[in-house]
């Protein structure tokens, strides 16, 4: 019996775990972002990590959705 791993999509936890990174990854930046810009430009107090995290899931929620995905699909018509 091969002991080799076989070549392939990676373990579910590696993905899940590569998810949860990102969010942290990505918050901060946003608060990075949001801290270098928008208190020279507008009346906004800089945010803390965990407040630009909150931003990020609440425009997550306004407007990207949780749909993953679906429903953008082509059903295979033209460009009408």
């Amino acid at each position: 019996m091969s002991m080799r791993r076989k070549c392939g999509r990676p373990p579910k936890i590696l993905m899940v775990l590569c998810g949860i990174a990102a969010v942290f990854l990505f918050s901060a930046i946003v608060m990075l972002l949001w801290n270098a810009v928008l208190p020279d430009v507008l009346p906004v107090k800089p945010v803390s990590y965990w407040q630009a995290m909150g931003i990020l899931v609440l425009s997550k929620i306004l407007f990207g959705g949780f749909g993953g995905g679906r429903g953008h699909k082509n059903s295979g018509r033209g460009a009408n």
